[in-house]
């Protein structure tokens, strides 16, 4: 597989055309005043950071509220679906430039306009600026993975893109292991210096996200004391579905069944049984590099999602939508 040029693409302008539409739905269908408590606390972050209020929702989101506050600096009435709108776009572009032709236009404009896509972007939340910074970074990582002569300076740049999108959703940190699996691959004598500008690249936005989650609870201690609680409400009190249970149902049951089919549209278990084969089938008809960013990368996510996360949000699932609109699009069963 080769990458096309963006010059002289003849897919890049209706590419440009869908993301361009994509942030005037986003824009446009934004809330004027919050429908949930979450984002009570994010549009409250705009003004004031304090996590122990829950000003965003622990554990902050810094780049996604850093970015939101730029936005309503630039005058945006809705500042973080205008922030969203904008990374969506870059993303898509860069998509479409790195992959390349009709396949690389059909899975930035179908992560684009997915109905779940605009409506999460249109939302004073992190979840779609986390998404979009996450897909440009796994494309800018397959690029540098593809390549056969890759600088290591240049995984600097794919790391920091993979960083802040962890600063903007701190959960995303469970798709670094495609970054690891991409290192691992390199040639060994690329491998060191590689491993280290990785580093280097991650570890500012890390920086910056410990340093905000600190200020935001005053200090280091209440930072940990609430991260140890926060975690353990993930994986007992609110997380792996408890919404989602029947009433009665014991708290400690293997609740991840009952709320898997809400979480698929009530489509029940034919609805989680094809999205599950599909899923498995475009895996396995795609190219190795995109099998391994969906098993070292996507999987661990996934699971974080299923186990850990209220499966009655669909807005947890949002990253995972471009990997997947790429396993469609380069799926060989669509032919050439």
């Amino acid at each position: 597989m080769t990458f096309a040029s963006a010059r002289g693409d003849p897919w890049r302008l209706p590419t440009l055309a869908a993301g361009l539409l994509a942030g005037a739905l986003v824009v446009a269908s934004a809330a004027r005043s919050p429908a949930t408590f979450d984002e009570v606390s994010f549009l409250a972050a705009l003004a004031r950071y304090d996590l122990l209020s829950f000003e965003p929702h622990f554990p902050g989101y810094p780049f996604a509220v850093g970015l939101a506050r730029l936005a309503a600096a630039l005058g945006a009435e809705a500042p973080y679906a205008a922030s969203s709108a904008f990374l969506a776009l870059l993303a898509a572009l860069r998509i479409q430039g790195v992959l390349g032709g009709a396949r690389g236009a059909l899975c930035a404009s179908l992560s684009l306009l997915a109905p779940l896509a605009v409506r999460e972007g249109a939302r004073p939340m992190s979840d779609a600026a986390g998404t979009w910074l996450l897909a440009w970074a796994l494309v800018e990582l397959w690029r540098l993975h593809r390549s056969p002569h890759v600088r290591p300076a240049a995984w600097l740049g794919g790391a920091a893109l993979l960083g802040a999108a962890c600063a903007a959703k701190p959960d995303l940190l469970f798709f670094n292991s495609a970054l690891a699996g991409a290192l691992a691959a390199r040639p060994a004598p690329e491998r060191p210096a590689a491993v280290l500008a990785a580093g280097l690249g991650l570890a500012v936005p890390a920086a910056l996200g410990v340093w905000a989650l600190a200020a935001g609870c005053g200090g280091l201690g209440p930072a940990t004391g609430e991260a140890l609680r926060f975690g353990a409400g993930h994986l007992g009190d609110w997380g792996g579905g408890v919404a989602s249970q029947h009433p009665g149902a014991g708290l400690r049951a293997a609740r991840f069944f009952a709320a898997l089919p809400p979480a698929l549209g009530a489509m029940g278990g034919l609805g989680a049984a094809v999205l599950a084969s599909t899923s498995l089938l475009l895996v396995l008809r795609a190219p190795r590099a995109l099998r391994r960013a969906a098993v070292v990368g996507a999987l661990p996510y996934a699971l974080w999602v299923l186990f850990a996360q209220n499966l009655e949000h669909p807005r947890h699932l949002l990253p995972l939508l471009p990997l997947g609109c790429a396993l469609l699009a380069h799926s060989s069963l669509l032919g050439r």
